[in-house]
């Protein structure tokens, strides 16, 4: 009876320790950050040929924008595109707030801010060429939510959105003099009509636009931007850009 008691001890321990002796389970994997494998640039080049259903291969915009947000916040190119931006063109015009992905035809592009290093010598609303930068791929970064741009003259642009807003970060040269143009009446279809108004370091403005695929209908776009640090002095600039006059600035 002794002896049989001591085998099953014995029988039990070696059980034991053989649970003991078992590897220890793998530790849990965080998933994946499935916001890492989007690239922001797929779609903004030329796609394949329009087999009659409008077009729209190559309008994608490479900005900032969160799901259903309101603004889109994204580099705009000389270049005409619906997305306002084509991979083939490396000539910068402005960073607009609203774009549309995929149009197919012309729409939005509201509001486009140009950063410029330098002495502003003629008006940017008659000679606006005169303010196109150039830039390289190499120096564009994207990811969901954000942009960022360096340009040939050394302008460092970063962008991101928010729901229902965008905050840039502007970055010059430190030998030069950086100004910010807002163009209120830059819609890529026109505007008929446009105002601002420069309050401390708040301009606000707004713009009646519309004629998205060459429609007939109008709506109001309003923005309202803040500077820090403070600016130092503004001007305005006016030219016949809208359909049917000027912008009217205003203080």
């Amino acid at each position: 009876m002794l002896r049989r008691t001591r085998i099953r001890l014995a029988g039990v321990l070696c059980l034991a320790l053989s649970a003991l002796a078992l590897p220890a389970p793998p530790a849990y994997a965080a998933p994946p950050d499935l916001a890492s494998y989007v690239n922001p640039f797929v779609g903004t080049q030329d796609g394949g040929a329009d087999f009659g259903h409008g077009g729209g291969a190559g309008m994608d915009f490479p900005g900032a924008v969160v799901p259903f947000g309101m603004m889109q916040w994204s580099p705009d190119i000389v270049r005409i595109s619906g997305g306002g931006y084509k991979y083939e063109d490396d000539r910068l015009r402005g960073f607009s707030m609203t774009h549309i992905s995929g149009p197919g035809c012309t729409g939005a592009q509201d509001f486009p801010v140009i950063p410029f290093s330098g002495p502003i010598k003629n008006s940017p609303a008659t000679h606006g060429s005169d303010y196109v930068q150039t830039f390289q791929h190499a120096n564009e970064q994207a990811s969901p939510g954000s942009y960022a741009m360096t340009t040939d003259t050394g302008i460092r642009t970063e962008l991101t959105a928010t729901q229902r807003a965008g905050v840039a970060r502007f970055t010059f040269p430190a030998d030069k003099v950086g100004t910010l143009l807002l163009n209120v009446t830059g819609s890529i279809n026109g505007v008929d009509d446009a105002e601002a108004t420069i309050k401390g370091n708040t301009v606000s403005g707004w713009a009646k636009t519309g004629g998205f695929c060459n429609a007939d209908t109008r709506s109001g776009r309003r923005a309202s931007t803040r500077s820090r640090p403070p600016r130092t002095g503004h001007g305005r600039s006016a030219s016949a850009r809208s359909r049917s006059g000027a912008a009217r600035p205003t203080r």
